[in-house]
């Protein structure tokens, strides 16, 4: 297991209490995906929140990178599937992750990717979308 400790102090101070239980909402949303990091339990104490995942003890995509400098071509395509799986999975579900990069995209076990970090997501609501767009 992997523990993420967040200190509820600052959680008040920043005010990001919406992005604790937006990341919480959307990994049970997407608890089926292999490429998305299972949440297995919360908690909470006194002075912390407490996320409880498993565990992908290989680093991020960005270590991997940068320790080997250079990928093969296959791994490359089987990155590159696993990410458009993923990208697939979070549009049929209306979720837009915002912060998608190698530093977000853990290795499991068996070197298959895992995405982490759901703290900036956000539901795609298309009346917003469209008020986006209209021109200031």
């Amino acid at each position: 297991m992997a523990i993420k400790e967040v200190n509820k102090d600052k959680v008040d101070k920043l005010g990001i209490i919406h992005h604790i239980m937006r990341e919480k909402e959307f990994l049970s949303e997407l608890k089926d995906h292999p490429n998305v990091i299972e949440l297995l339990a919360t908690g909470q104490d006194d002075t912390n929140l407490y996320f409880i995942f498993e565990v992908s003890p290989n680093g991020t995509l960005y270590q991997l990178c940068t320790q080997r400098g250079k990928l093969s071509m296959d791994v490359c395509r089987g990155y590159a599937a696993q990410i458009a799986s993923l990208l697939d999975c979070l549009q049929s579900k209306q979720i837009s992750h915002r912060d998608m990069k190698p530093h977000n995209l853990m290795l499991d076990e068996r070197m298959n990717l895992k995405l982490i970090d759901f703290g900036d997501a956000k539901k795609m609501d298309e009346a917003e979308d469209k008020e986006e767009e209209k021109p200031t």
